[in-house]
This record gives structure tokens, sequence and C-alpha cells, in this order.
């Protein structure tokens, strides 16, 4: 009888161990995807993100290829919204390109899943080269 209550604690503790390893391989598993999402980072990473395809001085055909490379669309009518129209206008520019450059879910707790657009302007100068890149995150319900 000892023994088979021996077993029963033996083949429950392997699958209590078994459960630990397999949810700890999926964490990390997840948050390596989540790392290797550009658009998850904070806006200093994802400007350097985008800078490392196209640097400051790049010419507007460079970062227009960039742009239809990566598949994303060219607005050059976006105004962006609150601080970001303040930000956007005290930067002195010839021609504007914005695009939406990646989308996320943002987890909030207790039960809030929230998707959320990172959206980067390129602004050209009059010479026809990238002057600056801006970055802006929002998230619906925020």
């Amino acid at each position: 009888m000892a023994y088979r209550c021996l077993v029963r604690r033996m083949k429950a503790r392997r699958l209590v161990i078994a459960i630990v390893v397999v949810l700890a391989l999926e964490g990390l598993l997840t948050h390596q995807c989540w790392a290797r999402n550009p658009p998850r980072g904070s806006d200093a990473e994802i400007r350097a993100w985008v800078l490392q395809q196209a640097p400051i001085g790049s010419t507007r055909k460079h970062v227009m290829a960039t742009i239809e490379r990566e598949h994303w669309t060219c607005h050059p009518w976006f105004e962006g919204s609150g601080s970001d129209a303040r930000e956007w206008g005290r930067h002195r520019y010839h021609f504007k390109c914005c695009a939406e450059v990646g989308s996320y879910h943002a987890f909030y707790p207790p039960f809030f899943i929230w998707p959320c657009r990172v959206v980067t302007c390129w602004l050209f100068g009059a010479d026809d080269r990238l002057a600056q890149v801006l970055v802006s995150q929002a998230c619906e319900g925020l």
C-alpha cells in the first residue's frame, strides 16, 4: 500500500515539473517574440530601428523604396494629434511622409487588451534629404 502511494506522489511530482517546464519555455518564447517585434519598443528604440533602414541624410527616393519594401503606405496628409502634432509642428520640412510601421496588442490589467499602432514620420529638407524621423505610438481605448 505504501509503495502505491509513493509511486503516485512521484508521478504527480513529475507531472507538476513537466507543466512548470512547459510554461517556463512558453513564457521565454513569448518574450523572445515580443522582443523581436520592433514596434513594441520605446519611441527611441523604434526610431533607431527605422534609422537603421534609412539614416538621416538619405534621399527621398531611398526612404520611399524602404517604405515600399516594408509594405508600409505613405500618407503625406497625416497630421498627428495632440502632443504629436505640436511636436511635429516644431520641425521645418519641405516634404513629409508618415506611415504606420507596425501594430501590436497591449495588455492592461485586469483584462483589457487594446490594439496599438506605431506611426513614423519622415521629414525631408529642401534638398530632398531626410532631415528628421519622428515616432508616435497610440493605443485605442487609452
